[in-house]
Formats: C-alpha cells, structure tokens, sequence
C-alpha cells in the first residue's frame, strides 16, 4: 500500500504522479474518482500499473479512498487521458479479462 512516506523507503518519486519501487512496481496518481454528494469534486487515488500506460491504462487502486464509495483498496480500474501535464482520469471499475483487453486493443 503507497503511504504519505512511501518516498523514505526505496520508493523514487518522479513527478508529482508516479511513484517507482525496483521490487513493488510502478504507480501512477489517477484523478476524479467519484465522491458522490460530497462536496468534493473528485479523490485523486495511488494506482498501481497494470497494463497500457501512465496516460490510458488499467491499475490496481493500491490505497484506501478516503471518499469515494465506488471504489475500494485492491479494485482493478481503467484509467485515460493523462498527458504530461495533467494525470490521468478515472474512467471505470473494471475485470482482468475486459480491462486487460480493451487497454491491448487500444
């Protein structure tokens, strides 16, 4: 699980959105996971990487949301539309098999 001080041991920090560990792989920080009638517009979430890649992918949700019911620790995900400059957006929950599919195809 990414913690707030992940980066103190042997985590490397690159950015502001992805996180890179030699033995506990790579993680990308997803936005807009919906909060529902919060006040919030959306929680941004570690993910860890699955397939594609850290702009369009799929990803393990690898922390606890602190706001979003839809989502929960472990659950595989699609992610899309990071660019340099901005992370990438929560798209859906998704399975291994359709995930893993539609993120190949693309």
């Amino acid at each position: 699980m990414v913690t707030n001080n992940s980066a103190t041991h042997g985590w490397k920090e690159i950015g502001e959105r992805k996180l890179v560990h030699a033995e506990h792989g790579t993680y990308f920080k997803v936005i807009d996971f919906p909060v529902g009638g919060s006040h919030l517009t959306g929680e941004c979430l570690w993910v860890e990487h699955v397939s594609g890649t850290e702009y369009i992918g799929v990803g393990r949700v690898s922390c606890k949301p602190r706001h979003s019911m839809e989502v929960a620790f472990g659950d595989l995900i699609e992610f899309s539309g990071g660019t340099e400059e901005h992370p990438p957006h929560f798209v859906k929950k998704s399975t291994p098999a359709k995930g893993l599919k539609k993120v190949a195809s693309a």
